[in-house]
This record gives C-alpha cells, structure tokens and sequence, in this order.
C-alpha cells in the first residue's frame, strides 16, 4: 500500500499551516514536502498514518458516505478521496465529491495504490466496513 496525501498551497495561504492541516488528517513518519510547483504532500506505506481519518468517519457516522466515496473511487489499483482544505485546518474532517463541489480553498487528496485487490478488501473493511441500520455489520 502505498498512501500519499497532498494539496496545492495558493499564494495566499501560510505553508506552515497548510502543513498542519494535513498532518490533522494523517500520521507520518515523515515531514510535509514542498515540490516545486506549489504542492504540499506527505507519504506513508502504512495504514496507521490514516488512524485518524478512519477514527473521524467513525466518530462522525459517516461510515456509508466514506464506504460509498471509496468504491465510486476504485479504479482496480487505487482510489482518491478528496477532503476539504478549510475544513482540516480546523482540525475538522469532510469528505468532498470532487465532481459536484469545489471548497473555496480547495482540496487535500488522499491516494492510495493497493498491490491487489485483497489489500483493498481489507483496508475498505477496516476503514468503512458494511453496516444496516446505521451499525456495522460484524462477521
């Protein structure tokens, strides 16, 4: 699994604080990298570094918005999933359908490449796993 998480960072914007907007969102062994084009990521090749994210949709109970992104997303070897820039740097998170809506700071996208397609089965039952009623459905 390899796992990037990223955004540009406008003119406007402190890149100190976008920084901390993504490190919100993930947990890393390694510090934000600037490339020259203006954009803003970080890496990681374990599925720890999204603990938080998989905490939030929990906490949040938006596991069916979060499991349906995540599938609409599945080319067969990778997904992006897309969150709101503004949202994250007040430590909130909110998933955004790239297609439908564009935040006025724009988006921190999360990608992730899967060796096959058993890796993605079991992140996609750890991150957002099937529920009825509003509860997930054990076993």
């Amino acid at each position: 699994m390899n796992i990037i998480l990223g955004c540009p960072i406008y003119p406007t914007e402190d890149v100190e604080r976008v920084c901390s907007a993504l490190t919100l969102l993930f947990v890393s062994d390694s510090s934000c990298q600037e490339t020259e084009d203006g954009y803003l990521m970080l890496s990681s090749n374990k599925r720890s570094s999204l603990d938080l994210v998989q905490q939030y949709i929990h906490a949040l109970r938006i596991i069916d918005a979060a499991r349906k992104r995540v599938l609409s997303n599945w080319d067969g070897s990778m997904i992006s999933i897309f969150f709101d820039k503004q949202a994250a740097y007040y430590g909130k998170l909110r998933i955004v359908d790239e297609t439908e809506e564009d935040p006025p700071l724009g988006c921190i996208q999360l990608e992730i490449t899967f060796e096959d397609e058993a890796e993605f089965d079991g992140f996609l039952a750890w991150l957002a796993p099937p529920t009825k009623d509003g509860r997930v459905i054990v076993g």
